[in-house]
């Protein structure tokens, strides 16, 4: 089976003094308005193609906040091309920033059908009906439509938008047509070999790179996602893998009382092998989704507690206890990235 596999959301979390003037490559045009945690909003343009390649946010409100901390967030059309990774080398250098670790990753794998032919709409209709039992992570969100012909399925998500390893599948082809065309996606699909005539699924893992790591099986050693050179195609592919082995694991029931000894649905073909394992990070095994939550808030005291910028005391009040937070559970890359949750469209 052909497959099209590309990186569809990249945010990057980097320090440095920001290089407002820009260079012959890059160009910088600051936004009027600043972001909900930075004050300064830029869009670094390539002059090669007079585009934006990336939006870059600096300046944080908060103090907990280290002041050169800059969060990077590439434009989805860049990440379709096939020079994007020399492109981030490129664009971090000329902006004078270096990489510190990704905000967050969603790597998307799309297809026609999965292995042996099997419609994406009935493996959504075999776990509805308990023909197929998903391991690990069981609780969904299913959007779908009420035909003559019975329920018609076009999207299911497994995990929440907070934890460290969120899965959709959708009907891609129908959300291009229904919420914005995306040419450069279906010129990628052609260059895979996908058919166009007939629907293209998309297999979509959203990762948090701050609660996950990606280690090398035979080495033990982590995988350095930060090494823009190495992150060739077949390593994204081999991380798609890795997370369908773990987080998109399905077994055929047979009534019996084990789904691990069941026999497993073929998605892809049997020669797709990962080198690749995913864990959850140790140090973020005893944080908790109140803590995120509480963290947020204080992060935010203008929106959660309406708190100006005179009330001098009381905002000092909330960056101490938000720093104990930090301190105490690990949160330390996560309060640069809770900004996240804003934007994912």
């Amino acid at each position: 089976m052909n497959r099209c596999i590309n990186v569809d959301w990249l945010a990057i979390h980097a320090k440095g003094v920001l290089n407002r003037l820009g260079t012959r490559w890059y160009g910088m045009h600051q936004r009027e308005y600043g972001s909900k945690f930075f004050s300064e909003c830029w869009d670094q343009i390539d002059h090669e193609d007079n585009d934006k390649i990336a939006t870059i946010q600096a300046v944080p409100y908060s103090p907990i906040i280290p002041k050169d901390t800059v969060i990077v967030q590439y434009a989805n059309r860049y990440l379709y091309r096939k020079d994007i990774m020399s492109k981030i080398t490129s664009s971090m250098f000329d902006a004078h920033l270096v990489p510190v670790g990704y905000s967050r990753i969603d790597i998307a794998c799309d297809f026609n059908r999965f292995d042996n032919n099997l419609n994406p709409i009935n493996l959504i209709k075999g776990f509805m009906e308990n023909k197929y039992l998903k391991r690990g992570v069981t609780s969904y969100t299913l959007i779908g439509d009420q035909k003559l012909e019975g329920h018609h399925y076009e999207y299911i998500r497994f995990g929440k938008r907070n934890s460290g390893i969120c899965v959709y599948l959708y009907n891609k082809s129908l959300e291009l047509e229904q919420v914005k065309n995306k040419e450069y996606i279906r010129q990628a699909w052609a260059e895979a070999g996908l058919r166009l005539d007939v629907p293209v699924w998309r297999l979509e893992f959203s990762i948090d790179p701050s609660l996950m790591r990606f280690k090398v099986r035979k080495s033990d050693q982590d995988l350095d996602l930060l090494n823009f050179q190495d992150m060739r195609p077949a390593i994204w592919e081999n991380i798609v893998d890795c997370l369908v082995e773990k987080y998109f694991d399905f077994r055929i029931n047979d009534g019996s009382r084990r789904s691990d000894r069941m026999k497993r649905v073929s998605l892809f073909p049997a020669n797709c092998k990962t080198t690749l394992q995913v864990s959850r990070r140790e140090n973020m095994a005893d944080c908790g989704r109140m803590d995120k939550v509480l963290l947020k808030r204080l992060l935010d005291p203008k929106g959660a507690y309406r708190i100006d910028d005179q009330d001098i005391n009381d905002i000092a009040a909330l960056d101490a206890a938000a720093e104990v937070i930090i301190r105490r559970k690990g949160l330390e890359d996560y309060a640069t990235r809770i900004h996240n949750s804003a934007y994912k469209s």
